[in-house]
């Protein structure tokens, strides 16, 4: 005689293993997916661990070198509104391309080593450049703090600094009898100056005759600097 089929009994035994094998898998994935993001972010966890443990003292190597702990640098954004360790990296970025981002020029900071973020966007590129410039000489002083407050002021030195030491330059330029370098200097002498046409014609010069063995060799390159 059939037994009777006991239908609850059949669900129950059904989903009892199609729960064990769920389990099964979702240990095997689960694990796979620990091991990834461990053999990933390790290597990284340990190279910070033993910077910070290390940071704590200065070492003394057996011919008498000092070596002392490696000093990041805090930055403060202009607005005072956001802070930020460096662990050593800074760079420019252009936001133009970037989604859901304010448009303009952004100064990314390495807070580990492999993250970086932004401190601050500035409408003008010079501003951002000048602020990484500060915080590049803040570090190599050994500097503790920085407020990237005052960029549009070291970026309006900078520039007085370069048009003094591009004068000069010019002026041979100009009184070289070259009409190719000559008129775009003067007319930069003359407060007239047309930046386009005095880099094309100063890259020109440097093509045609940059190696000629003249005075004038050196100052190509200077002056395209400075610009």
């Amino acid at each position: 005689m059939a037994e009777e089929f006991d239908r609850e009994e059949f669900l129950e035994e059904l989903a009892e293993r199609m729960t064990d094998e769920l389990e099964d898998r979702m240990s095997d994935e689960l694990e796979a997916i620990v091991q990834d993001a461990l053999s990933a972010t390790l290597p990284e966890l340990v190279r910070e661990s033993l910077q910070d443990f290390f940071a704590d003292y200065v070492f003394r190597l057996p011919d008498g070198t000092q070596v002392m702990p490696w000093e990041r640098l805090k930055l403060l954004s202009p607005d005072k509104t956001k802070q930020l360790v460096c662990a050593g990296g800074l760079r420019v970025r252009d936001t133009s391309f970037w989604s859901n981002c304010p448009k303009g020029w952004a100064l990314e900071v390495q807070t580990r080593i492999s993250s970086w973020e932004i401190i601050h966007i500035w409408s003008e590129k010079a501003e951002a450049v000048a602020a990484l410039e500060m915080a590049s000489h803040a570090m190599e002083e050994g500097k503790h703090f920085l407020w990237l407050g005052d960029t549009m002021a070291a970026s309006r030195e900078k520039a007085l600094d370069n048009a003094k030491e591009l004068r000069p330059i010019l002026e041979s330029f100009a009184t070289s009898g070259w009409d190719l370098i000559a008129s775009p200097s003067q007319m930069w002498l003359d407060g007239n100056p047309d930046l386009p046409m005095l880099r094309n014609a100063i890259l020109q010069a440097e093509k045609e005759c940059g190696s000629c063995g003249c005075e004038l060799d050196p100052l190509y390159k200077r002056a395209l600097q400075l610009l």
